[in-house]
């Protein structure tokens, strides 16, 4: 029978909880960010290869079984949890700077002069041309242009929500190049960790209700939810096993369908 489930082997993980990019930048922040994604990978393969072997343990009933693997897995999934808000939280600063410096700010007394004779000019274009110009600007990193539009208010030049966030994003291009890359990696950690996080609760609560660790061991209905939760685990370890090498290749980033009633 086989102990090790294929869902807890490298392929699948890699797949379900996300990875970062190999050739990426590693530098801070997003170091840690490489070091908490493969720590979430490790840790499912521990609790999930752990649910299998205790529910499998025949000296234990259901209810025991289910229990050992619940104490098991919470201060891992738990202490998993607590590293991926850590890294957000660093990421979440990191971008709060980065946009504080991005932002436009007043210049001195000639750029202001010069961005009152642009920001006149506009006012006096039609939408449609206005639209043109501004995205023009964008293109070409014309800053001046593009800090007039950006500072001036909104009763004096209307900017749609969504060209004023590309123009902002044209701005800091223009004038921070690497700050504005590296915000961008910033951006997919940030995705990527709330994907590996969103990912750890699926499949967790897939193995157990969040319920049943407190449970009593006399609750009827903890006892058949976890005589089920073994008769299923049981089920796909054998399966598992008969399956030839090449199979499992062929299964591993398939995920788990065997549906089960928790009611």
């Amino acid at each position: 029978m086989s102990v090790k489930p294929l869902d807890a082997q490298d392929a699948f993980a890699r797949a379900r909880f996300g990875v970062w990019p190999e050739n990426a930048d590693r530098d801070g922040v997003l170091g840690e960010v490489d070091k908490a994604l493969d720590a979430t990978i490790a840790t499912w393969a521990d609790v999930r290869t752990a649910y299998r072997s205790k529910l499998l343990d025949l000296t234990a009933t259901p209810y025991g079984r289910v229990k050992a693997a619940a104490t098991y897995m919470t201060p891992k999934v738990g202490a998993a949890f607590s590293r991926l808000d850590r890294v957000t939280a660093s990421i979440k600063r990191e971008l709060s700077a980065l946009d504080a410096k991005h932002k436009p700010k007043l210049g001195g007394i000639a750029e202001t002069m010069m961005e009152t004779e642009v920001r006149s000019y506009l006012r006096r274009l039609p939408e449609s041309s206005l639209m043109s110009k501004l995205m023009e600007a964008v293109a070409q990193g014309d800053t001046v242009t593009l800090r007039a539009a950006l500072l001036a208010p909104p009763t004096l030049l209307t900017i749609p929500e969504g060209l004023r966030m590309v123009m902002e994003d044209g701005y800091a291009r223009s004038v921070d190049p690497g700050g504005f890359a590296h915000r961008e990696l910033l951006e997919r950690a940030a995705a990527l960790v709330q994907r590996s996080g969103t990912a750890l609760i699926e499949e967790t609560q897939k193995l157990l209700p969040g319920w049943i660790e407190q449970a009593q061991a006399h609750d009827q209905r903890a006892a058949g939810v976890a005589q089920r939760l073994v008769e299923r685990e049981t089920a796909m370890a054998v399966v598992e096993s008969r399956l030839e090498p090449r199979e499992e290749e062929s299964l591993v980033l398939r995920p788990r369908t065997v549906p089960i009633s928790l009611e």
